[in-house]
């Protein structure tokens, strides 16, 4: 908490998708919610450990300002 932290996300999960010239881009940063993927109640101990009876609200900021630049690098043919 309160530390910044840079994030990788390569490699990461992908979906190619073709855009039509002049379309715009969204970046939605959001916990998974899926059964898929092992949920994080945000309690700062071990994941695989934690269950909702100590789930916390988590709170995720993106820096992207002259002092924290923040940049997505697209794969664009």
């Amino acid at each position: 908490p309160g530390e910044l932290v840079p994030c990788d996300f390569n490699p990461g999960l992908f979906v190619a998708r073709r855009l039509m010239k002049g379309s715009r881009l969204r970046l939605v940063v959001t916990a998974v919610n899926s059964i898929l993927w092992q949920k994080n109640y945000c309690s700062g101990g071990i994941v695989a450990d934690e269950t909702t009876k100590y789930a916390h609200t988590c709170n995720v900021q993106v820096y992207h300002d002259a002092e924290h630049p923040s940049a997505i690098q697209l794969p664009l043919r």
